[in-house]
């Protein structure tokens, strides 16, 4: 796109009504356990996902995945995250804070469909479909691209600073018993992360990612997209195992009812 074209879509993009700034999740891809599947329908989630109300109205909310394999084994899951956080969608930047657990992983990048000249060949949804997230922020950016102009995409020498359209991937890989099952559960939000209570670390990490789009001519403030995430290694929900007390009354009642059955049927 040169630049001409780019201030003609910035000219027009001026015209486009004010709910189109609103972040909007553009993708969401999942890897189960090397089973990848790419543009989740929010409505329509597949059985390991489930949102909440505000998730699968507008992907900002609490996303949980649950993982029950009832087999013992590693395991791993990855998600993709693409969010278009204001208009134009290209001038983002990413941020990561925080410590992942340990067998979570993370990485931001440019989106798959981003076609920018200073991200060529970006690997976040590669990695996610591979479960080998790179932990590496690879926009950090803040360079204007309002026109999408700035570097390699206004026909100059590529320049990694420069903002793009920005992507999440984060995963984890975990170790079940046959009885046990994970639960991760996501949340994005245009607030920032809120650190896990300290004395639940087995919840999850500090680790929070965030896709910014900062002020610039279409935009007088800036806007964020943070995601954030815990996991839990819970039991599985079983039956209740009758105490032995229990198991004597059940018995006696057995024994009663086959008694007045027999009586019954002698009677005839």
């Amino acid at each position: 796109m040169n630049k001409t074209i780019a201030v003609l879509v910035g000219l027009w993009m001026l015209t486009l009504p004010a709910a189109f700034g609103s972040p909007v999740l553009f993708d969401l891809a999942l890897n189960n356990n090397g089973t990848f599947t790419d543009g989740l329908n929010l409505s329509a989630l597949p059985g390991s996902l489930s949102g909440d109300a505000g998730f699968v109205s507008t992907g900002l909310g609490t996303l949980t995945f649950t993982d029950n394999p009832g087999a013992a084994g590693t395991y791993f899951m990855a998600m993709y995250f693409d969010y278009d956080v204001a208009v134009p969608f290209w001038n983002e930047y990413g941020t990561q804070t925080g410590t992942p657990v340990a067998g979570q992983t993370w990485q931001i990048d440019a989106a798959v469909v981003a076609n920018d000249a200073n991200f060529p060949s970006p690997t976040l949804f590669a990695n996610v479909q591979n479960n080998s997230l790179d932990d590496t922020n690879h926009i950090p950016g803040q360079t204007d691209n309002s026109f999408f102009n700035c570097g390699a995409d206004g026909g100059g020498a590529i320049d990694t600073t420069c903002n793009a359209d920005v992507a999440f991937g984060m995963g984890f890989s975990y170790t079940l018993t046959a009885s046990q099952e994970a639960v991760v559960t996501f949340t994005t939000s245009t607030n920032p992360c809120v650190v896990p209570d300290v004395v639940r670390p087995q919840d999850g990490s500090t680790l929070c990612l965030g896709d910014t789009h900062p002020a610039d001519v279409f935009n007088d403030t800036s806007q964020s997209v943070y995601l954030s995430a815990t996991i839990s290694i819970q039991p599985t929900t079983a039956p209740p195992v009758p105490e032995p007390g229990s198991w004597l009354l059940v018995g006696s009642a057995a024994l009663i009812g086959f008694g007045a059955l027999r009586r019954k049927l002698g009677s005839r």
